[in-house]
């Protein structure tokens, strides 16, 4: 049976081991985030374009919403969020078990869309997360584990203008206006961002092999193993500041049968 090497992926016919490289980072639900700054050339990509954002992730607090990347400026300008809502009963878009997203530009226009199938993520599994969002024509698609999942928008006022983001934008909760909200607790790991949207082959090819995409912004693998520096291994360069987070080697890994 062909083996790789570092024991990464192992194929026997339809079947497929994919593991994460190294180690992730374990989120303490209260303190810990990544500063990844303000993202500038991601930013303006918002303006007339798609972007991806893809992420490993595993809960272990069933409790209210948390974010896994956010950033709010001041007053009602540019917003970018993806929300995890576990256990929330929510009200509006933040559907319980479901995952909300929001794009709001310099002039207050936002688009916000969130999946319909309701989830249990504290399941003391890994799971994969992307969206795919094209601002400006109110767009957005949400995979789960590979799968396209039902969608729903919440606003649609296609917003267009876009600049660098007045705050960093961090990973692992929101930055809001300068301050850690909606604080992720559990593990995230391969956190991927593109100025492009990937196809529903590509995310899957992801999901399944961890290959088969496109040129990066930015990624963090997260596999430096101690440190508070996260590096960024796109061609972004924008190297992340870990704070409160500790390394862990419960990596994702999963046998999957591939079609």
């Amino acid at each position: 049976m062909p083996r790789t090497t570092a024991g990464t992926r192992t194929t026997a016919g339809t079947r497929q081991l994919v593991r994460g490289f190294g180690t992730c980072l374990n989120f303490n639900g209260s303190t810990s985030s990544i500063n990844v700054g303000t993202f500038g050339a991601f930013c303006s990509t918002l303006s007339a374009g798609t972007v991806t954002i893809s992420s490993w992730f595993k809960i272990t607090d069933n409790g209210a919403r948390q974010a896994i990347i956010g950033e709010v400026d001041t007053g009602f300008s540019l917003i970018i969020q993806l929300l995890l809502n576990s256990a929330n009963t929510g009200g509006g878009g933040y559907l319980k078990g479901g995952v909300f997203v929001e794009i709001r530009d310099s002039t207050s226009k936002n688009y916000a869309f969130a999946n319909t199938t309701v989830y249990r993520f504290n399941d003391g599994l890994w799971h994969h997360i992307a969206v795919v969002a094209t601002p400006s024509t109110n767009t957005g698609l949400i995979y789960i584990d590979g799968v396209s999942q039902a969608v729903t928008a919440t606003a649609t006022n296609s917003p267009n203008s876009f600049s660098s983001f007045g705050f960093p934008v961090y990973l692992g909760g929101r930055n809001l206006r300068g301050v850690l909200d909606l604080p992720f607790k559990g593990l995230l790991d391969d956190l991927r961002f593109y100025q492009s949207g990937l196809t529903a082959t590509q995310i899957a090819s992801m999901y399944y092999t961890g290959s088969g995409d496109p040129t990066k912004f930015s990624w963090y693998k997260l596999d430096e193993g101690s440190g508070s520096s996260a590096t960024d291994s796109g061609s972004g360069g924008n190297t992340g500041t870990i704070t409160a987070a500790t390394y862990s080697t419960d990596v994702f890994m999963k046998t999957r049968t591939v079609a």
